[in-house]
């Protein structure tokens, strides 16, 4: 497929289940909401609008939900399983589209003040990497020029909860929806881990048994299998790509080596590789710090091919 076709961008199942499902989304958002906020909103006095721009990041399923709450509030929510260091700027980019297009444009010509929706940023991150409970993730961590002591010009805070860590901050009782997702998914890495080609079936059988994700799954229960193996694939597809580009970087730098001597030419081609490795990550909004680790290259490198 021509990379500049338009693509159908499937959801995964942390955006049906606490965003999209007509009979459990609304209820689900808004106890998971009051659960990372701390406020108390019942589903019979809120009103949500899904505020949602597709594919500001290139991918091929969405992770996130953008929720205008009662027209005060703009909540921009992401599910993820690799920490990205760069969701304040991700954030910052996204949130400056959603006001665009929910504000008039002609009122920003106005003398008198408008008065806008407040914005607030999480990430819930479900991944296997050894991090922190809680972390709040700084907009400004990532300015060049940073003077000590001097007031911030731009600002912008995303809180994460690693709901994987037996410290988690979030009460989990509190949130039976959030509870129940976290335990379905314990539930398919368990029976991914066997190896099993059937694994999604089997964990959904067991989340039936378990009474997980009540009534969800009985109406869903294909539709669910269908998700969770379009995230697996989307994972796997960057780590595919990633062994591909090293390959061919390898290829091309054992070619190189013919004419230039074999050393040299190995030394350039892994170059071309971790290069390669770069661009095909940062197109997956994978975060500076976490490709320089991958690669090697340093940040001004990364930079020249962002």
């Amino acid at each position: 497929m021509d990379k500049n076709e338009n693509r159908t961008v499937k959801d995964s199942l942390f955006v049906d289940y606490f965003s999209k499902d007509a009979v459990v989304g609304k209820k689900n958002f808004i106890e998971l909401y009051n659960c990372i906020s701390g406020n108390s909103l019942s589903p019979e006095d809120t009103v949500l609008e899904d505020v949602k721009i597709e594919q500001v990041i290139y991918k091929s399923f969405c992770n996130d939900i953008s929720m205008l709450v009662n027209g005060k509030l703009v909540v921009l929510l992401e599910h993820q399983s690799s920490v990205n260091e760069n969701m304040p700027l991700r954030f910052l980019i996204y949130c400056s589209r959603i006001y665009e297009r929910i504000v008039d444009s002609r009122l920003k010509f106005s003398t008198e003040r408008k008065m806008i929706p407040s914005p607030e940023f999480y990430v819930i991150y479900n991944g296997s990497r050894n991090y922190p409970p809680q972390k709040i993730l700084r907009l400004s961590d990532s300015f060049i020029d940073k003077k000590a002591g001097s007031e911030v010009p731009l600002e912008l805070n995303v809180k994460v909860f690693n709901i994987k860590h037996p410290e988690c901050t979030l009460d989990f009782s509190s949130c039976k929806p959030l509870d129940n997702y976290v335990k379905f998914i314990s539930l398919v890495e368990e029976e991914k881990s066997s190896g099993a080609s059937d694994f999604m079936t089997r964990a959904v059988l067991k989340a039936q048994k378990q009474n997980l994700l009540p009534d969800y799954l009985r109406r869903k229960a294909s539709e669910v299998i269908s998700m969770v193996f379009n995230e697996y694939d989307y994972e796997t597809d960057i780590q595919v790509k990633t062994e591909e580009a090293e390959r061919r970087g390898h290829a091309a730098g054992l070619s190189e080596g013919r004419a230039a001597g074999l050393s040299e030419g190995r030394t350039e081609g892994a170059r071309n590789a971790r290069i390669e490795m770069a661009e095909i990550l940062l197109k997956e909004g994978v975060s500076v710090q976490t490709i320089m680790k991958s690669t090697g290259l340093s940040e001004e490198e990364i930079l020249k091919v962002k």
